[in-house]
């Protein structure tokens, strides 16, 4: 089969590779459509300490069963898929607890920058007829965004302010808006990205690339009772959120970081601020955030189409990758690869 095989920042090369040979507890997935994550850029940016090449990413995937192991019981080939792409022991106390996000011996799936990938059984998701394969490439996008608003519980009447006009961000904002908070602003660098937020209800956007203006500068002409740092990477947005936090203000971080950020800690002590982190996604009264973001896209109540910008075949990752690294230029939301298409060029 073909794989994009990341073999070290700014280089992934498709080159054949053998089938995924699966054990008696998982299945084999040909992949029809794979997101590429904003933590697959950090890869292609810059060295990762926590991966080391070769390697083959992508977790954001949805396929079709064509081979299932020996002990699976409750899945069938041929059935249309998302993967949720977390491995957990299944044990440990966060495990009981459904908190798996936590679990001590978690390890986070990829694969799917290729034709197939095997996954555990646990792990898949059966999707209906009714949503095509890139919008359930997105349901896991969808799950983070359920997941930021279980550890942070928003409510009639909040001011809430979404730093990053990512595919994650912009959920976010879709769902603040749903839930019927008084005022949802974002501030990002992407116009496309913030001409969508306004389509999709946020009542104020904030171009930062626009009016070349750092986020303390920015005039938000609210008061945000909550923060939501959707961004991470190698920016500082998490030291200037600190900054333009009202008192008793909260900030959430969603966003994953790739260098260290600098807090005051006596201002935020000043301010009685709280701060929270969201990691992935878990459950919501039982029921797994990924099932619950299943039902959102099938609902329509967040419509992916207006999020999924840009389509790549298998061949054109390595082009996918260097065009998303200069976003500035092309107003991408959220890219999507295609591996099942034979055609080099979309």
């Amino acid at each position: 089969m073909k794989a994009a095989i990341t073999f070290g920042p700014r280089d992934i090369r498709v080159e054949e590779v053998p089938i995924p040979r699966i054990d008696e507890g998982e299945v084999l997935v040909k992949v029809k459509a794979v997101g590429i994550c904003g933590s697959d850029l950090h890869y292609h940016r810059k060295e990762s300490i926590n991966r080391k090449p070769p390697f083959i990413a992508g977790h954001e995937v949805s396929g079709e069963i064509v081979e299932i192991g020996g002990k699976v019981t409750n899945l069938y080939v041929g059935e249309r898929v998302a993967i949720e792409p977390l491995q957990i022991c299944g044990k440990c106390d966060y495990c009981r607890q459904l908190r798996y996000n936590l679990c001590v011996d978690i390890q986070r799936l990829a694969g799917g920058f290729a034709e197939y990938a095997k996954f555990p059984a646990y792990c898949v998701h059966r999707i209906p007829e009714k949503i095509s394969f890139e919008e359930a490439a997105f349901i896991e996008v969808m799950a983070v965004g359920l997941h930021t608003l279980d550890i942070q519980q928003i409510k009639l009447g909040d001011n809430v302010l979404i730093v990053g006009d990512g595919p994650v961000g912009l959920t976010i904002c879709r769902l603040c808006v749903l839930s019927g908070v008084h005022r949802v602003g974002v501030a990002g660098l992407n116009e496309r990205a913030l001409h969508v937020a306004r389509e999709i209800g946020v009542d104020k956007v904030f171009n930062l690339g626009l009016n070349k203006r750092p986020l303390v500068e920015m005039e938000i002409g609210f008061k945000p009772d909550i923060i939501f740092e959707c961004v991470g990477g190698f920016s500082q947005v998490a030291e200037e959120i600190a900054q333009i936090l009202p008192k008793g203000g909260k900030i959430v971080v969603v966003g994953i970081f790739k260098r260290l950020q600098s807090l005051d800690f006596a201002l935020l002590t000043s301010k009685e601020a709280e701060i929270k982190f969201s990691s992935c996604f878990a459950t919501r009264g039982g029921v797994p955030n990924f099932e619950l973001a299943t039902d959102l896209v099938v609902n329509q109540k967040v419509t992916v189409d207006k999020l999924i910008t840009h389509r790549f075949s298998l061949y054109e990752t390595p082009k996918a990758f260097d065009t998303l690294l200069n976003n500035k230029q092309h107003g991408i939301i959220k890219a999507i690869v295609l591996p099942d298409h034979k055609n080099e060029q979309l």
